[in-house]
């Protein structure tokens, strides 16, 4: 039985920082961990600003400890916060459970006795320790010794330099691990997995791998056909039937969709008709909708096809929360990554679908009435942009929203199950 997602009640938090997470990914592009970001809050109405690294620390790690609940952003996987001077010789690491956290010392802290002494300490107990934006220098050697994981920041060093780095730290020995950081391109990741890179973060893998046009395979135009169709507002319950017969796969993962313990049904449900009909058009063309892209992305890292679910769940939260029509946010999300699903110019990949016009605005041009959610949605992982305000949406409903979306994206997920 899958749990249900939280509520914005049971997710109620502060309002001084908005807490987001950012993937990292091990050489197969599976997810090993979770960056855990966070920035002041935009209101100015709302609590005070962060004033310094600690204060942000400590502000962070009781909310995630505290209101939120690490399972509730990093589900089972390790959570990497970082950690300042003074959060590590105020000895506050401790209150971390150092089974689910990387402490990662960031980049401004000196490597004084007292940081040495407390790092040597907190690894000795079984911590793990990472340094956050690398780029080696003699300076650094003392607190290399220590780590676990050095992260290279990427966009700091020259591509030709780069190797000499990787040769430099690689000379320190042990089990340390390597994490390329801000990896934005699938060359840069390939040109990263070449020099023996462990661990990798950014989103590359958000990106089309091309933007030059390719045929695509039948499999795919199939699913491109089907997702057609489901955009049809007027399609009625006896078309739709017969339009996923078409696709065996994706019949047999709505019919367990339907049986599941969610719904309650008292007997189980073997014909799509019948799915229809009792669950009702619009739950079954949703999660056809949810079936084709992910089968479109089969042979894709998960997070991006997870980040293609996470956006259509808080698009259609934060429309709901807007009072607006939450279904076409919903298909706007979900679609706000189909370039890179499909390595395809947006415009190339956009055009089969037939989508209504505010939603292809949205998406492929940032225009129109729809693009305020989604940019905002788009910004809110990315913190190299702050957050747009919203005239309409508090902090507190944004960061609920998102949290809601992780659950509903991570459920969806294990619904799924794998491509085949």
């Amino acid at each position: 039985m899958h749990p249900s997602y939280p509520s914005a009640v049971d997710l109620k938090i502060m309002s001084s920082v908005i807490i987001a997470r950012q993937p990292i990914l091990e050489r197969n592009q599976n997810v090993s961990a979770f960056e855990i970001l966070f920035r002041s809050s935009p209101e100015q109405t709302a609590a005070p600003a962060i004033l310094d690294d600690q204060h942000a620390s400590v502000e962070v790690t009781s909310i995630l400890l505290n209101e939120i609940g690490l399972n509730n952003v990093v589900d089972d996987r390790l959570a990497f916060i970082n950690i300042s001077y003074d959060f590590i010789v105020n000895r506050l690491a401790y209150a971390l459970p150092k089974e689910r956290v990387v402490l990662e010392v960031l980049e401004n802290t000196p490597p004084t006795p007292e940081v040495l002494d407390e790092l040597k300490e907190l690894s000795d107990e079984g911590y793990t320790i990472a340094l956050d934006d690398v780029v080696y220098s003699e300076s650094l050697d003392s607190l290399i010794e220590i780590a676990d994981i050095i992260k290279v920041e990427l966009p700091a060093i020259a591509d030709g330099d780069l190797p000499d780095q990787v040769k430099k730290l690689r000379a320190f020995g042990g089990q340390k691990k390597l994490l390329a950081e801000k990896v934005e391109t699938h060359e840069m990741f390939q040109r990263c997995l070449d020099l023996g890179f462990d661990l990798f973060q950014g989103y590359y893998f958000c990106k089309p791998e091309t933007v030059k046009s390719q045929k695509l395979a039948e499999n795919k135009m199939a699913s491109l056909r089907l997702l057609k169709a489901l955009q049809n507002p007027d399609v009625d319950i006896d078309e739709l039937s017969i339009l996923l017969q078409t696709d065996p796969i994706l019949c047999v993962k709505l019919l367990k969709f339907v049986n599941s313990s969610k719904f309650h049904l008292k007997r189980n449900i073997d014909s799509i008709r019948s799915a229809t009909t009792i669950v009702g058009l619009k739950k079954i063309k949703s999660f056809a909708q949810i079936a084709t892209i992910a089968n479109l992305g089969c042979d894709k890292p998960s997070p991006l096809i997870f980040e293609a679910l996470f956006r259509a769940k808080m698009c259609e939260l934060l429309a709901v929360e807007s009072k607006r029509e939450s279904e076409k946010y919903f298909t706007t999300g979900l679609l706000s990554l189909v370039d890179a699903i499909l390595d395809q110019p947006m415009e190339e990949a956009l055009s089969p679908l037939s989508l209504d016009s505010d939603i292809t605005d949205a998406i492929q041009n940032h225009q129109g009435p729809m693009s305020d959610v989604i940019e905002l949605v788009r910004t809110y992982n990315n913190f190299d942009a702050e957050v747009p305000a919203h005239p309409t949406l508090t902090i507190e409903s944004i960061q609920n929203a998102y949290l809601m979306s992780l659950a509903w994206a991570k459920e969806t997920m294990d619904e799924l199950g794998n491509c085949n």
